[in-house]
């Protein structure tokens, strides 16, 4: 497999060539996008080959050699970080389920409601003839007119509500309540940064943060951003700080993670 995806990295690699690669995240980043446009070319490289195959194009690129990109993948690890965003996450309303609005329980979402003087006939007895005067112009003799009230309709409208709907009393019609959760930015990545990995080994699955974000973002061209993925739960996780709640140096592990994939898978 080795030499099949080393002969991908050469042909690859021409594409590359006069773009401005600083770091094998820029690699990873243009290979993300050259796949997802020609998916064919890499729907049987696995994730875990798609990460050997940007290190082979990095080490192309700085040594015209595989040696670099070998070393670069045998020493890498994997890690899921997240970082608490400080911010509450708004849950949609338990009442309304975020419609910001509820079925009028007067019309039951039918905007009008029966006539109550014509019982939903749209007609009444004339009270200026009694049918006696065939030139009334109510009822032109019949004793029969348009109900006063409704004008003919049968209906009238529903007075407590607009078109149906009544605004949500829980959440005033904003569809959303604060929760007891907050936002997170999940963040999975490859490195082979000694520091970083240190950090991850020692704090994986405990309340002890890995970096702080500073520390994380003074390191670049030492680990690739995978991906990243917005969630929300209950954290008493220092804002500004990452955490570490997933490490392996088993590059399978980018097939079994459901809740994350790389950018093209």
């Amino acid at each position: 497999m080795n030499n099949n995806l080393k002969n991908k990295a050469k042909k690859l690699y021409t594409m590359f060539s006069g773009k401005n690669m600083e770091s094998p995240q820029d690699v990873y980043e243009e290979l993300t996008k050259i796949a997802n446009r020609v998916k064919v070319y890499f729907q049987n490289i696995k994730p875990a080959d798609f990460i050997k195959l940007v290190f082979y194009i990095w080490s192309l690129l700085k040594t015209n050699q595989f040696d670099l990109g070998e070393r670069l993948f045998n020493n890498s690890y994997y890690a899921k970080l997240f970082i608490n965003e400080d911010e509450i996450y708004l849950k949609d309303c338990d009442k309304c389920g975020g419609m910001s609005d509820l079925t009028c329980d007067n019309c039951y979402g039918n905007s009008n409601l029966e006539c109550d003087q014509c019982q939903g006939e749209g007609l009444s007895y004339c009270d200026e003839c009694d049918g006696d005067d065939e030139d009334c112009e109510e009822c032109s003799g019949t004793n029969i007119k348009k109900c006063d009230k409704c004008g003919g309709d049968g209906t009238v409208d529903c007075d407590m509500c607009n078109g149906g709907y009544v605004t949500c009393p829980e959440c005033l019609g904003l569809g959303y309540a604060e929760s007891d959760e907050k936002k997170i930015t999940s963040i999975l990545i490859v490195t082979w940064d000694n520091h970083i990995k240190n950090r991850c080994e020692l704090t994986v699955k405990t309340n002890k943060s890995t970096l702080t974000l500073n520390e994380f973002e003074n390191r670049p061209g030492n680990y690739i951003i995978l991906s990243t993925k917005e969630t929300h739960f209950k954290t008493e996780a220092v804002p500004d700080k990452l955490y570490c709640s997933y490490y392996s140096n088993d590059p399978l592990i980018l097939h079994y993670l459901s809740d994350m994939k790389i950018n093209t898978y």
